[in-house]
């Protein structure tokens, strides 16, 4: 018969989180209503930014989709393990992330910048704190759902 030390919280992460263990929060933002310029792979593209800081952990994973509209259209899709590239003060190593705009498939596989820190100096990038990342749709809710 298993006695009750066996049903620890911390058995059930009801306790916390121990080291080595994903994190994971969600929330919204609106995006801006003005465009920036991203780093395409093979050029550029310009869109509206949707930018999260005060995080308490860096994101490795990130989805980012519009609140209003169907799961398929503007959704955003960043995973740190594409290149591994790790993160730097100049802001130079990047992963790639996949931008998608409609419902036939249409968008761009663009290029998300690793910064230590949590100051934004690229267009798209991941900090130890935040992120700011492409979305299609102007001043409109953005639902997004993080890991690390």
């Amino acid at each position: 018969m298993p006695t009750l030390s066996n049903f620890s919280l911390g058995n059930y992460t009801l306790g916390g989180l121990t080291d080595g263990m994903m994190k994971y929060a969600t929330g919204e933002v609106t995006s801006t209503t003005a465009t920036l310029l991203f780093n395409d792979v093979n050029s550029s593209f310009n869109a509206y930014v949707a930018s999260v800081n005060g995080l308490s952990f860096r994101p490795t994973r990130i989805i980012l989709r519009n609140k209003s509209a169907p799961s398929n259209r503007g959704m955003i899709v960043y995973n740190k393990d594409t290149f591994g590239a790790q993160p730097s003060s100049a802001g130079t190593n990047y992963n790639l992330a996949t931008y998608l705009t409609s419902n036939a498939g249409t968008g761009y596989i663009f290029k998300v910048y690793e910064i230590t820190g949590g100051s934004f100096n690229q267009v798209g990038q991941v900090t130890d704190s935040g992120f700011r990342l492409p979305v299609p749709s102007a001043g409109e809710v953005y639902v997004w759902e993080i890991w690390g």
